[in-house]
């Protein structure tokens, strides 16, 4: 998958939380990992949200930086 768009919007429930300031696809991960700007009340690790993007909207979940632990 591609990463997402900068200012995207993150979403709990239909609400808009915070948007996203950059993403890239993790080698390590083989995945995308964005940074974002999240409302304190959402920003907890675990949490499940939802990136909307021009393609749809995408599953998402907050995690502590950093992303992976050596």
């Amino acid at each position: 998958t591609e990463p997402v768009s900068r200012d995207a919007d993150i979403r709990v429930a239909d609400i808009v939380v915070g948007h996203t300031l950059s993403s890239a696809v993790s080698p390590a991960l083989g995945a995308p990992i964005a940074l974002a700007l999240v409302r304190r009340t959402h920003a907890i690790a675990g949490a499940e949200v939802v990136i909307r993007t021009p393609s749809g909207d995408r599953a998402a979940r907050i995690v502590e930086l950093p992303f992976l632990k050596w």
